[in-house]
């Protein structure tokens, strides 16, 4: 027998939690990337019954786009953005946004500059590291209507749900974390964010 034949049948076989691990991996690779999606955080205040100091409706639709428009601006030399609205692609017949209201514990505005923060030591890190963290932590723009001067909602630049920015579950350590949420029908603590509906465009035809 050769010893190529030799070393062939003397090969151990691959374990069950070896053959898990690498399907998994090859469904992870067919899935493809994580969808890009677009944050809205409104301010929780605004969100109250009208007789105690919320909004209608219609106004906090219409701050809503106000804010999405603008970090669409911001950001839309860089390429998850460009993406997120490509009508070659058909990305833009299918964006993906999620809606929350801010912690009763954080203002929207200190919630902009906990983002500023985290994006800014982000891209130190990058920069030491000699690479770019531009599309990993997204920009984001914080809308102030005027001439009130009322901060109302904060939209965060098309991203891929990077781990820095968000979680999902409460069961995750938060330490390192800026978004936290769990759908609003579940139970929610109360220094998290609270998803108020999660909107993909193409299901609105419907």
């Amino acid at each position: 027998m050769s010893s190529a034949a030799t070393a062939t049948s003397s090969a151990p076989p691959a374990k069950p939690k070896e053959k898990k691990a690498e399907a998994s991996n090859i469904a992870v690779q067919a899935a493809g990337p994580t969808p890009l999606v677009m944050q809205l955080v409104v301010d929780r205040s605004l969100t109250q019954p009208v007789q105690d100091g919320g909004w209608p409706r219609g106004p906090l639709m219409s701050q809503a786009a106000h804010a999405a428009v603008a970090v669409i601006s911001r950001s839309l030399d860089q390429s998850p953005t460009q993406a997120y609205i490509s009508s070659t692609t058909g990305a833009l017949e299918s964006m993906h946004k999620i809606v929350l209201v801010t912690s009763p514990k954080q203002t929207i505005r200190e919630l902009s500059s906990k983002l500023d923060e985290a994006r800014q030591a982000a891209a130190n890190a990058a920069s030491t590291a000699g690479q770019q963290d531009t599309e990993h932590f997204p920009l984001h723009h914080l809308w102030i209507e005027q001439p009130e001067n009322i901060p109302t909602v904060l939209a965060i630049a098309p991203n891929r749900k990077p781990a820095k920015l968000l979680i999902k579950r409460s069961s995750e350590s938060t330490s390192s974390k800026i978004l936290h949420f769990e759908e609003a029908k579940k139970s929610v603590k109360t220094d998290e964010l609270v998803l108020i509906c999660d909107v993909k465009a193409e299901t609105r035809r419907k």
